[in-house]
């Protein structure tokens, strides 16, 4: 839901009116009239394909995201749907499949590329990142548990961006949830979200990172 929220103000914010885009997942009610629809691919598959098959033969341009999966059922389906006037513009940014038999050349006849991510820095659309080392490894090449990593990391939080705002993405939901706990003993205002959080919660929690 937040990133179809996310896309839809996307379009809103270069000129399209917010009744023209509609949305397609989530809780969103369909709004099949408008001429933009903004879609998880999991939602439109499931409910909308075979419900809606001669709609979705109307649009004129299907963009897709994650290009490199079109190879998914779930893709091939909805692509096979689409009227034969329909142009479709995949965008990746790894153009490339695992399996040498599957080649994006077989589902799109055309390839362009961008600018790579060091002109985007030149141009000031990225930020240079500026990456630190973690701790070394223990004896025998382990990583230490991840609780035992916790200060280490609210130090660095401290040293390096003190009061900056900060996402921190963390291998295990309990690991996200002991981290934000810790940083909020330490006093620092910290929040854990995971795929679970309501989509009303998860706004919020964004809408604050954003003040």
């Amino acid at each position: 839901r937040t990133l179809l929220e996310q896309t839809r103000r996307a379009f809103i914010k270069v000129g399209f009116g917010s009744e023209l885009v509609g949305l397609v997942g989530g809780s969103s009610a369909l709004q099949l009239e408008r001429p933009v629809q903004v879609a998880m691919i999991q939602s439109l598959h499931g409910r909308t394909l075979e419900q809606h098959a001669r709609w979705l033969r109307r649009f004129s341009l299907a963009v897709v995201d994650e290009a490199h999966a079109a190879f998914a059922h779930t893709y091939a389906s909805l692509l096979r749907r689409l009227g034969e006037s329909c142009r479709v513009l995949g965008v990746t940014a790894t153009p490339f499949r695992s399996s040498p038999e599957e080649r994006l050349e077989q589902v799109f006849t055309g390839a362009a590329f961008g600018p790579s991510i060091s002109t985007l820095i030149d141009r000031r659309l990225l930020v240079r990142p500026t990456v630190y080392g973690g701790p070394p490894p223990r004896a025998g090449g382990t990583a230490a548990p991840f609780e035992a990593e916790v200060d280490a990391i609210i130090a660095k939080y401290r040293a390096r961006a003190r009061g900056v705002r900060a996402v921190a993405f963390c291998a295990r939901v309990a690991d996200s949830k002991l981290l934000a706990a810790r940083m909020a003993q330490a006093g620092i205002a910290a929040a854990h979200l995971d795929g679970d959080t309501s989509a009303a919660e998860r706004e919020s929690l964004f809408d604050r990172m954003r003040e």
